[in-house]
C-alpha cells in the first residue's frame, strides 16, 4: 500500500551527487525545476544563510498579508526550525527543501513590499530570489522528490508559490509542474481520508486534508485557466475538508481532533474551507462546460442550487462589502473577500454560459441569460473597485500585486460575456424574451466595459 510506503519511506538519502540508473531517473524529472546543478546535503547545509537573515524571512513569511498564502499547510508550533539551528546536519534534506521553498517565497515578498509601484525587480534582487529558488531546487533533487518522503509536498507547493508569483502569467510550466504535485500526492494517499489510516495520527490526518484541499483548489483554478480539465475528480477523492479549528485548539501530541468550531468562528483556515466549499461547485461547473455533450438543464439547476447553499455558508467576516465599510479592515482580509466573491460569480458564469444565447430564442433558459449576464457584470463593478483601491494609498495597494494572471482571467471572462450578449442584441434575428424584463441596457453594459 502507497500509504503505507511513505510512512515508513524516511531514509535519507546518500550524501553524494546522483548516481545510478534510479537516480538518473530522477535527474530526469528534474527539468521541472529547471535542472538545478546537483548538489551534495554538505553543499546545500554551506548555502544556506546565516541565522538573523533565516530568521527574519522567516518570520516575514509567517506574517506575510498575502492573500494567497499556503501557511496553513504548517503550524509554527510544531515546525522543527529550532531544532534545526541546534544541529542542522540532523535536518533532513527535504526540510531543507521546505526552508528555501519558503525562504524563496519570502525574499519575493519582501522585494516587492519596498519596490516602487512601476518599477521590476532589480538584478540585485533577482540574484537573491534565484539563490534561494536554486537552493529549494537542488533540495529536491538531492531529495529525490519522486519518492515522496515527508515534506515534498510542502516544498513543492511553495515553491510552486514562488514560480507563480514570478509569472506574468499562469504558465504551462506551472501547471506541468502542479501536475506532478497531484500525481505525488495521489501516490501518498491524500485523495483518501485519513481515518482510513490508523497509522496517521489525529494532528498529521488534519494536515493531510489541509494539504490536499490546497492542492485541489490551485490545480481545479490554473486548469480553467488554460481551457483544460482538471486531472483530480471528486469521485476519486473521500478527503473530509479541514475541521474549523485555531492552531492552539490541536498538536502534534493530539489523541484525537476537538469539535469543529462554528461555521461564523473565525480561524486561521476559515477563507480556505469557505473558498473549497465554492470551488468543488466551481469544478463540477467547469465538466459540465467542456463536456462534449452538456447535461440536462435540470442538472444545471441542481448545481445552481448547490452553489446557492455553498455561499450562504461563507462567514459574515468574509462576505463582500463596501470599501467604506472595510476602512479598519487588513488589505489580505478585503482582498480574500473579493477572491471569495469572484470565485461565486465566476461559477456563476460558468455554470450558465452555455445557455446564454439560446436564452434569445427559448424561454426556458432565460433564468440562465439574466443570472450568467448579472453575474458578469458584478465581476467587472468588482473589477472597477480593486484597480481603483490598488492605487497609490489606497486600501488594497498592499497587495496590489495579487491582481494576477488568475484573477485578470476572471475580468476577461465577463468581458466577453458581456460582448457576447451586445452582439447578439445586435443580431436580427434575435426575439426580445417577453417574461425577462430585467436585461441590462445595451448603454448599461458598454459602460462596464
Amino acid at each position: 500500500m502507497e500509504v503505507k510506503k511513505y510512512l515508513d519511506e524516511d531514509d535519507e538519502p546518500p550524501d553524494n551527487h546522483l548516481t545510478g540508473i534510479e537516480d538518473q531517473v530522477s535527474q530526469g524529472a528534474a527539468f521541472v525545476l529547471g535542472n538545478p546543478v546537483p548538489v551534495t546535503k554538505t553543499e546545500l547545509l554551506d548555502s544556506i544563510p546565516p541565522k538573523p537573515i533565516v530568521d527574519r524571512l522567516v518570520s516575514q513569511w509567517f506574517n506575510s498579508q498575502d492573500p494567497a498564502h499556503r501557511k496553513t499547510v504548517l503550524q509554527r508550533s510544531t515546525w522543527e526550525y529550532k531544532q534545526f539551528w541546534r544541529d542542522p546536519p540532523s535536518a533532513p534534506v527535504m526540510w531543507l527543501g521546505l526552508l528555501s521553498s519558503i525562504l524563496y517565497v519570502s525574499a519575493i515578498c519582501a522585494q516587492r513590499a519596498v519596490r516602487d509601484e512601476h518599477s521590476s525587480l532589480s538584478m540585485s534582487d533577482m540574484e537573491i530570489i534565484s539563490k534561494y529558488r536554486n537552493l529549494a531546487a537542488s533540495a529536491l533533487v538531492l531529495g529525490d522528490f519522486t519518492k515522496a518522503r515527508p515534506y515534498t509536498l510542502e516544498c513543492l507547493i511553495f515553491y510552486l508559490e514562488g514560480e507563480y508569483m514570478l509569472s506574468n502569467d499562469s504558465q504551462v510550466k506551472i501547471w506541468v509542474l502542479l501536475g506532478l504535485i497531484v500525481r505525488l500526492a495521489l501516490r501518498m494517499g491524500y485523495h483518501r481520508d485519513s481515518s482510513h489510516y490508523s497509522d496517521i495520527s489525529p494532528f498529521h490526518g488534519e494536515m493531510r486534508r489541509r494539504v490536499w484541499h490546497l492542492i485541489f483548489q490551485i490545480e481545479v483554478l490554473i486548469s480553467f485557466q488554460l481551457g483544460l480539465p482538471s486531472t483530480i475528480k471528486k469521485l476519486q477523492s473521500d478527503t473530509l475538508s479541514p475541521h474549523n479549528l485555531m492552531d492552539h485548539d490541536f498538536s502534534i501530541d493530539s489523541t484525537e481532533l476537538p469539535t469543529s468550531r462554528p461555521v461564523t468562528d473565525m480561524t486561521p483556515v476559515s477563507y480556505s474551507i469557505a473558498k473549497c466549499r465554492i470551488c468543488h461547485v466551481f469544478a463540477t461547473a467547469t465538466d459540465f462546460s467542456q463536456a462534449v455533450k452538456l447535461p440536462i438543464y435540470l442538472e444545471i439547476m441542481s448545481l445552481d442550487r448547490r452553489l446557492q447553499e455553498s455561499y450562504e455558508l461563507v462567514p459574515s467576516d468574509l462576505r463582500i462589502r463596501p470599501l467604506d465599510q472595510s476602512i479598519t479592515d487588513a488589505p489580505d482580509l478585503i482582498m480574500n473577500r473579493f477572491n471569495l466573491e469572484l470565485l461565486y460569480q465566476k461559477t456563476r458564469c460558468v455554470l450558465h454560459r452555455s445557455y446564454l444565447l439560446e436564452a434569445h430564442t427559448d424561454s426556458r433558459f432565460a433564468y440562465s441569460q439574466r443570472t450568467c449576464i448579472q453575474a458578469a457584470m458584478d465581476i467587472l463593478r468588482h473589477h472597477s473597485t480593486i484597480y481603483n483601491a490598488c492605487q497609490v494609498g489606497g486600501q488594497l495597494s498592499p497587495v496590489k500585486w495579487y491582481m494576477a494572471s488568475l484573477t485578470t482571467h476572471d475580468f476577461l471572462l465577463a468581458a466577453m460575456i458581456i460582448c457576447l450578449e451586445l452582439n447578439s442584441n445586435h443580431n436580427v434575428d434575435s426575439e426580445p424574451i417577453e417574461d425577462y424584463p430585467t436585461q441590462p441596457a445595451p448603454a448599461q453594459t458598454r459602460d462596464l466595459i
